[in-house]
């Protein structure tokens, strides 16, 4: 429907809708065209997706292209509490180890294009250990690591429950060997409910970038600017 008014609205566009056909030049820039009558628009955080989303949350889909499969847990999908758009996966063990695994349809993801792991996560415990595994194409465990305080700001302690915390994990922290990626896998230690939303890659990027001025208006902010 029509994007409503005075209210933040997500919206995703696929590059297909742009039609670039076959072979598609280099994008260098974007430009946006209000064909109606003037009024202000505002917009936030414009960027080009991670071309691998294994969930996101979507009313009544996985994620485009994702297969799920669970053990020893029932997954739904609830809405986010204090969302009107957002629906997560929720994970209900039925004994004290499950989890669940997110597979991409379309194999042969490359390691090298991508940096780690990103996911919001909430757990019902806080004594609870949750896992997080990196899948190959072929369906192979590259690695295992615990989501615990290690990827999480200093200032926020130790991790509580029914909090949601934004995660990322180098891929380098699985294993150091490029692979052709299928997947991940988030397994609990405990008969305790935990939340899971937004999981993808996140693109590499090169730092620090070379050739930019390193001074602003006047002021020296150090050699990595």
């Amino acid at each position: 429907g029509a994007i409503p008014t005075n209210k933040w609205t997500w919206v995703r566009i696929p590059m297909r809708d742009l039609n670039l056909g076959s072979s598609p030049p280099p994008i260098l820039s974007t430009f946006w065209i209000d064909r109606s009558k003037p009024a202000t628009v505002y917009f936030d955080e414009i960027t080009f997706g991670a071309s691998v989303t294994f969930y996101e949350g979507v009313s009544g889909e996985k994620c485009p292209g994702t297969q799920l499969w669970s053990w020893g847990v029932t997954v739904s999908q609830p809405l986010d509490i204090g969302s009107t758009d957002n629906y997560v996966l929720r994970v209900s063990p039925t004994q004290p180890w499950g989890g669940i695994q997110l597979q991409q349809r379309k194999f042969g993801i490359g390691s090298p294009d991508y940096g780690g792991v990103t996911l919001r996560v909430k757990q019902a415990s806080a004594t609870q250990n949750l896992y997080l595994s990196l899948i190959s194409q072929d369906n192979q465990l590259l690695g295992t690591v615990a989501l615990d305080e290690t990827y999480l700001p200093a200032t926020l302690g130790t991790i509580q429950a029914n909090k949601w915390y934004r995660v990322i994990v180098p891929l380098s922290d699985f294993c150091l060997c490029s692979a052709n990626l299928g997947g991940v896998a988030i397994e609990t230690d405990q008969q305790a409910t935990f939340y899971v939303d937004d999981v993808r890659l996140v693109q590499r990027f090169a730092w620090v970038m070379q050739d930019y001025p390193k001074e602003i208006s006047g002021f020296r902010f150090g050699d990595l600017w």
